[in-house]
């Protein structure tokens, strides 16, 4: 294996999640009753904003949220069914900043395209690219990278990678797939995220986490899964359900700086959240940590963004906030987390989450 092994099959027992990690506080998203939030696949922090994509449902947005009191302020774009750019989006893949003009720039699916708006949410250009694209990342001010997850195409070919310019113009095309995955289907768990200043890629069902610089992904940590590791001639193949009972694999949560690595993994049909630390090199689960901790039953489930180099968010739903509170009394929670109990026991709607932010001390 390349890279730094993580020993996913090997965590601390009955432990803290990490004495590193500490509770850093929680804003709820209190979505518009016309603009409900029914997913969260990407959330980009944008100085005072918070900005969700909810694209995992027939109903896309892009919502913009005030980042201190969660208030719904507006959405980006609408959706439309034609195929003029300038009358909305057509299916979105995914959502990234460009800090360089400071505007959002949306991966257009079905108009196999860039759609770029300011942050106020007014339309500005479309960009065809020729490609449907899964997840999109900002390189520099004139480089992008689209992670194309099983997709060929005369632009595409069988790759992962392809790198634009801020004109839509194809640089490059990396990181080749078995010819056997063409066109097998979507979502599945590769991804291409942003935490701080680097890219990460890893392809779907990978034991392998790449940093993207220059073109180029290196291989930067190698996921030790142990015997419950998809076999490599499933991750080349038609992979079903069936196949993935009792598998181990990553997700496509992700937060790096270095240090620490925090990440969402598959084993055994659970969900888990994964720490690392590197300088210790010791992994932590959620799985086997210590159940009489309230941080640690805050960090069981959900799904990881990074905010800044030293905290991430974890977004969960009212009802695994709820389930959890059930746990330990009022003031237990009032020692970890000011308010989370009172917000809790309000019983909010499902379409309201919670986002947590938790920072590496």
């Amino acid at each position: 294996m390349d890279g730094i092994v993580v020993p996913v099959d090997r965590p601390v027992q009955n432990g803290a999640m990490d004495p590193n990690l500490k509770f850093d506080g929680f804003v709820t998203l209190n979505s518009d009753l016309n603009n409900p939030i029914r997913s969260i696949a990407n959330l980009l922090f944008i100085k005072d904003k918070l900005i969700v994509l909810d694209n995992e449902t027939d109903f896309h947005h892009i919502h913009v949220f005030d980042a201190n009191s969660g208030i719904y302020l507006y959405n980006i774009g609408k959706i439309t069914e034609t195929n003029d750019p300038r009358n909305g989006i057509k299916g979105i893949s995914d959502v990234a900043y460009n800090p360089t003009n400071n505007e959002i720039r949306i991966l257009s699916r079905g108009h196999l395209s860039f759609s770029d708006y300011d942050l106020a949410g007014n339309f500005l250009r479309s960009i065809p690219i020729g490609a449907f694209g899964d997840h999109l990342a900002y390189l520099s001010p004139n480089e992008w990278v689209v992670y194309n997850e099983l997709t060929s195409t005369e632009i595409t070919g069988l790759n992962y990678l392809l790198f634009y310019n801020n004109q839509g113009d194809l640089l490059k095309r990396s990181m080749a797939y078995n010819t056997n995955q063409d066109n097998i289907g979507y979502q599945f768990t590769g991804f291409l995220r942003r935490s701080g200043d680097n890219i990460w890629f890893s392809p779907p069902f990978s034991d392998t986490i790449f940093l993207i610089e220059n073109q180029k992904a290196s291989p930067t940590y190698s996921l030790q899964l142990g015997a419950n590791a998809l076999p490599v001639n499933l991750r080349a193949s038609h992979v079903n359900g069936n196949d993935l009972l009792d598998a181990t694999y990553l997700d496509e949560g992700l937060f790096a700086n270095g240090r620490f690595l925090v990440f969402t993994f598959q084993r055994s049909r659970k969900m888990l959240l994964g720490i690392y630390d590197a300088e210790q090199n010791v992994f932590f689960d959620s799985e086997n940590s210590d159940k009489s901790k309230p941080i640690n039953q805050l960090l069981r489930a959900g799904k990881v963004f990074t905010k800044n180099s030293h905290t991430f968010a974890l977004v969960l739903t009212p009802y695994q906030i709820q389930r959890f509170m059930t746990k330990f009394d009022r003031s237990e929670w009032e020692k970890l987390a000011p308010g989370l109990f009172d917000r809790a026991e309000q019983k909010i709607p499902d379409d309201q989450w919670y986002v947590l932010y938790f920072s590496f001390k």
